[in-house]
C-alpha cells in the first residue's frame, strides 16, 4: 500500500463516514451500527493535509468461528487493486488473530476471491447464523457466496 496510507479498527464516530463510503461504492450500509467496531479503515492524508480521508473499507462480522467479510469498498480515486489486494490479506491475517476457521462473503466479482482461495458455495453450505445476518439477507439475491477455509 502507499506509504502515505494507515490502517485502523474502525470506531462508533467514523459511523457517518463510512456509510458515506458505503453509498457513494453502491453498497447499502445497513447493519452497520451494529458491526462498526468489526470494519478496518484505509486511510490518507486529505486535501487540507489536516484531517484523514477514509478510502477504503471492509467489515468482518464475527459467528462463533465463523465470519463473514462484509462491505469491502475502495474508493477508485485513491485506490489501486494492489491495494485493495494488500488490504484483503491484512483482513485474512485478522481472521486467524480472532479464531475463525471460516470466511463468508457475497460478491459480484467472484474472479477476485477465487485467487485467494475462496471458492463459491450455495446457500446449503453457509452457517444459518450467517444466513440470518442482516448484511447476507440484503445481499445474498445478487450476488455469489463465497466461503475460505482458514488454516
Amino acid at each position: 500500500m502507499n506509504d502515505k496510507i494507515t490502517i485502523r479498527r474502525a470506531t462508533p464516530r467514523d459511523t457517518v463516514n463510512i456509510a458515506l463510503l458505503l453509498r457513494e461504492a453502491g453498497v447499502d450500509p445497513a447493519g452497520l451500527e451494529e458491526w462498526v467496531d468489526s470494519f478496518i479503515l484505509a486511510e490518507t492524508p486529505a486535501e487540507s493535509e489536516s484531517e484523514l480521508e477514509i478510502i477504503a473499507t471492509a467489515g468482518l462480522e464475527k459467528y462463533g468461528s465463523k465470519g463473514l467479510l462484509r462491505s469491502l469498498v475502495l474508493r477508485k480515486k485513491a485506490c489501486t487493486a494492489e491495494d485493495g489486494f494488500h488490504l484483503l490479506q491484512l483482513i485474512l491475517a485478522h481472521t486467524g488473530q480472532i479464531g475463525l476457521s471460516e470466511l463468508y462473503l457475497l460478491t459480484e466479482s467472484p474472479t477476485l476471491f477465487i485467487h485467494m482461495e475462496f471458492t463459491p458455495v450455495t446457500t446449503l453450505e453457509i452457517p444459518m447464523e450467517i444466513l440470518l445476518s442482516q448484511h447476507f439477507r440484503q445481499n445474498s439475491a445478487k450476488a455469489v457466496p463465497m466461503r475460505k477455509i482458514l488454516k
